[in-house]
């Protein structure tokens, strides 16, 4: 994740892509919390793995809208490198 002053940490290590996933959108229904919410599936040379991600996220968070799915700048990849999958989202008080 990036904190307020852009700063980059680790969120969580996991050792198992399918447990990684499953922690990813853990995390984003705790963040939207039952909210309307925009989201956008963002991927570091993993397109192959979006429709996956689409599929746990539609699940466990029907009240989101999916309004895009691309591939991180090469600012961003230079701190995660390739396989990268997440998610970002944008939960205001009114959409």
């Amino acid at each position: 994740s990036c904190n307020e002053e852009g700063v980059y940490y680790t969120v969580s290590i996991l050792r198992n892509k399918t447990k990684g996933l499953q922690k990813l959108v853990d995390h984003i229904v705790r963040f939207t919390d039952g909210r309307s919410c925009r989201l956008a599936l963002m991927h570091g040379d993993a397109k192959s793995e979006l429709p996956r991600v689409e599929e746990l996220i539609r699940e466990a968070v029907p009240q989101g809208e999916i309004f895009m799915q691309a591939q991180i700048a090469a600012s961003l990849a230079v701190h995660t490198g390739p396989g990268l999958v997440g998610i970002l989202s944008f939960c205001p008080q009114e959409i």
